[in-house]
Parts: C-alpha cells; sequence; structure tokens
C-alpha cells in the first residue's frame, strides 16, 4: 500500500495536467496562426469566373455594409493576418514553471495570463472575420438572383475556417491549464524508531 499522501497526488495530477494542456494550447495555437497566414492569399470563394475571391478582394469596411466590386486599401487579409500574427506570437511565450510562492503555496504551472489574452483574441478575431465574411457573401449572391452554396466555398475559406476552429481549442485548452495555486500539503514528522504500520 503506498505511503504517499493523497493531496501529493492530487498536486502532481495537476502537474501533469497543466502541463498536457498547455502543450496542446500551443499546438493547436500554431495550427491556428499558420492557417490564418496561409487563407489570407487563398480563394474562400467562386463563382464560375475568374480564378476565386481572395480576402484582398473584399474590403474591411465591406464584412459590415455589404460586398461589392470596388477594391479598398484595408481589405478582410489584414484582419486574417492579425489573427495569424496573435496566435503564433502568442505561442511563443513560454510556459510558466511550476514554483513556490507565497504563504505556502506553489504554482501548478500552466499557460500565462499572456497567452491567454493573445489566443483569445485572435480567436476572437478570426470568427467575426469568418462569420461576417459568410453573411456578407451570401447575402450578395442573394441580392444578385443566385444560391450560395457549399461548392461555391473554396479551400482558403475552409482553411481559415478550420484554423478558427483551432483557435478555439487553443483558447479553450489555455484557459482551463491556466496556472492554479494549490496548497503545499504539510507533513507529519514521524519518529524514525517507530516501526512502520505501527499507531503514532
Amino acid at each position: 500500500m503506498s505511503d504517499l499522501d493523497p493531496r501529493v497526488a492530487g498536486m502532481a495530477g495537476d502537474l501533469a495536467d497543466n502541463a498536457g494542456q498547455d502543450s496542446a494550447a500551443r499546438a493547436f495555437g500554431a495550427l491556428s496562426g499558420i492557417g490564418l497566414l496561409l487563407s489570407a492569399v487563398m480563394p474562400w470563394a467562386s463563382f464560375g469566373v475568374g480564378n476565386g475571391l481572395l480576402p484582398s478582394d473584399m474590403g474591411v469596411n465591406q464584412l459590415f455594409t455589404g460586398f461589392t466590386h470596388e477594391k479598398t486599401w484595408i481589405s478582410m487579409a489584414v484582419p486574417l493576418v492579425v489573427a495569424g500574427l496573435l496566435m503564433l506570437l502568442a505561442v511563443l511565450i513560454p510556459s510558466r514553471k511550476a514554483g513556490k510562492g507565497m504563504f505556502g503555496r506553489v504554482s501548478s504551472g500552466g499557460s500565462p495570463s499572456g497567452r491567454r489574452v493573445l489566443l483569445s483574441l485572435g480567436t476572437l478575431i478570426a470568427i467575426v472575420t469568418t462569420v461576417l465574411w459568410t453573411i456578407q457573401i451570401g447575402q450578395f449572391r442573394i441580392n444578385d438572383g443566385y444560391d450560395f452554396l457549399p461548392g461555391n466555398v473554396q479551400y482558403g475559406a475552409w482553411v481559415g475556417i478550420g484554423a478558427t476552429i483551432a483557435g478555439v481549442l487553443a483558447s479553450a485548452l489555455s484557459y482551463f491549464g491556466a496556472a492554479r495555486s494549490v496548497k503545499v500539503p504539510k507533513t507529519v514528522p514521524v519518529d524514525p524508531r517507530t516501526p512502520p504500520g505501527s499507531a503514532v
């Protein structure tokens, strides 16, 4: 029978869980960042004319006012690139290591607050961009008397959507794997002359 204090075992489990969640958050964050950067230069939609609709063909303002074929100096590619860079920057922030803190407590390690903020911000930008793009392009097609079908959606949009989902997972894992404090259990001194298993 193990003599390990259950509280010590629980603290060790917290350390392992936090480390695993933090590594997974960084992996999903990296996938999200790379995917968002790639999607910024890929076609998002095709209506049978030209090489497809690129993010650079749609202005940021048109995400709110409606799509037109007029070029604007700030395109939809900008928020995608910003979101991707925020994700990759979050991944580069070093993890918080476990260590003793104040009042007899220790940090069980995990994602630092800076990473959680960057992941959440990047994910929010990606979600807003992809949702508004879907709404405005769909409305544009309906106004022209056409349907907006899944076949009109090109690989750039699917990469962007997948990268956004990866960002959501990274943010969730980073949040739940955030560094938290646990009370260091007090050990009861044992007389070395006391035989094992005997009452103290």
